[in-house]
């Protein structure tokens, strides 16, 4: 075989093995050199404005330690790596051609012009265009800041996988999370596990989230807490969808909202649980819509029903019996019972106001043991005044039962029935009561009364048991809350 066919075919084996080696050797430049060779291994030295290049990546440092066999370098002081637009800076570090990777155990900093990284150490692999950086790690961006204490990113599709106390903000709000994989390009973020997130107004908690900063959506999921501390609002549930772009909450998973005021000085919480709840708009133009066994309760005021709307100004609660209800929406106010086929409680200044129940309305009222005024109509008027109910129009098909007293004193009662009736109260108990358009009133008096009150029901009467407990309904959620503050507001949860 000829010498020159010998050298081509050489050439050719040598080919795979080159390229399963990183395609080239690093070349490497200095002032001085100096080297070793044995049976294992040949190593060179090289001092004073080391240059070392290896296809597009040039590196230099103060001084090298060329491992030739291995085609790999030790970096020593004040080393540089460069490839187009990416700068890699740190004081000690290693590069190895056959891998296209460079590293280091020392500070660490990447620049590409788009992300500044910097950590206690880190690697970087030139073809994969990937950085693995470890321990107090933070990358900046024009949007915001991210630290953790592990963090991988890819240049190429500008993602990054951070791990171990991860915290990402802007101006305008922040996350903490475990770990988190952040789309830098659409500022979408995945987090998980004790997830974090503030902004001006809310701090929301959560075991993971989708977080979208570019179209103002997060959709959090397991364990939610979102508390507003410009509304004082709570929010628990297992997932929440919040479209902030356009002011729409979606609450499911056992979902509950407390919001508290003052009235009066003393504290004045509202308490609403249902299967789903959603929130529009915000402030005093939003509204809350809960959906399916739902639960009120505020102060004195009670509510069950499956569907509602709360309204903030004005001050509004609106409900009505669905098609497939089996029962009307009741509500309890203090010692009365209120249902009807649609039922809406205006508040002012954090009190009863007026209530409106329209068709099939029925109200009762327990005076004593076994003792309930009651009347039932088409519809319902109800005026109070600072809270207390003052008086009740009734129209269409009116009849009533009711308990007299003289002095306080039990005196019998009066059935009656009209077209329409008009009920003054004092002390929320009946002062007058007057009947229009066909009226009918009997008299029964207290010896024909006494022991024999249930049997003075009217014929629509349905008893809808006690109120809503607090302990009863919503102790279960109130265990769940998980204190926090603000970094803006002094107030916690109460």
């Amino acid at each position: 075989m000829s010498r020159i066919l010998k050298a081509l075919l050489f050439a050719v084996l040598l080919i795979p093995a080159l390229l399963a080696q990183g395609g080239s050797k690093i070349v490497i430049t200095g002032e001085r050199m100096t080297g070793k060779e044995d049976d294992t291994q040949k190593i060179r030295g090289f001092g004073g404005d080391v240059v070392i290049t290896h296809l597009n990546v040039r590196i230099t440092c103060d001084s090298a330690v060329h491992f030739v066999d291995r085609n790999e370098a030790e970096l020593i002081g004040s080393v540089v790596i460069t490839q187009d637009t990416l700068t890699i800076k740190t004081d000690r570090g290693f590069y190895n051609g056959n891998q296209k990777k460079a590293w280091a155990s020392t500070p660490v900093e990447l620049d590409d012009k788009k992300v500044f990284l910097k950590a206690e150490s880190g690697d970087y692999l030139f073809d994969s265009t990937r950085a693995r950086f470890v321990k107090n790690v933070r990358l900046y961006d024009a949007t915001g800041t991210m630290t953790s204490s592990e963090l991988i990113y890819y240049r190429n599709s500008q993602v990054a996988y951070a791990f171990g106390g991860v915290k990402l903000w802007d101006e305008s709000s922040s996350l903490d999370a475990d770990s988190l994989v952040h789309f830098r390009v659409t500022r979408v973020t995945n987090a998980y596990r004790n997830v974090k997130i503030v902004d001006s107004t809310n701090v929301v908690l959560c075991d993971s989230v989708i977080y979208d900063q570019t179209n103002r959506v997060t959709d959090a999921w397991g364990n939610v807490q979102i508390k507003n501390f410009e509304e004082n609002t709570l929010i628990l549930g297992d997932h929440v969808n919040d479209l902030r772009a356009i002011k729409h909450t979606r609450v499911e998973g056992e979902p509950f909202i407390m919001q508290i005021d003052t009235v009066d000085g003393a504290a004045d919480t509202l308490l609403v649980r249902a299967l789903l709840l959603e929130s529009i708009g915000a402030g005093d133009t939003s509204k809350l819509i809960a959906h399916d066994s739902v639960t009120i309760l505020r102060g004195g005021f009670a509510s069950r029903n499956s569907y509602t709307e709360y309204t903030r100004d004005p001050e509004t609660i609106y409900t009505y019996k669905k098609e497939e209800d089996a029962g009307p929406p009741v509500l309890w106010y203090d010692n009365s019972q209120l249902s009807g086929d649609t039922v809406t409680l205006h508040i002012k200044q954090k009190k009863a106001d007026k209530v409106f129940i329209n068709n099939n309305s029925l109200i009762i009222s327990k005076n004593g043991p076994f003792r309930f005024d009651q009347v039932s109509g088409t519809n319902v008027v109800m005026n109070f005044e600072k809270g207390n109910l003052k008086q009740t129009n009734i129209y269409g098909n009116v009849l009533s039962f009711y308990y007299v007293y003289d002095d306080g004193e039990p005196n019998g009662l009066i059935r009656s029935s009209s077209n329409s009736a008009v009920i003054t109260f004092d002390s929320n108990k009946v002062e007058d009561v007057r009947l229009y358009g066909d009226p009918i009133s009997e008299y029964y008096p207290e010896n024909l009364v006494t022991g024999n009150e249930k049997k003075y029901f009217l014929p629509t009467y349905r008893d809808y048991g006690a109120a809503p407990a607090k302990s009863e309904y919503f102790d279960k959620f109130l265990i769940k809350i998980r204190e926090t503050e603000h970094p803006f507001y002094a107030r916690t949860t109460e």
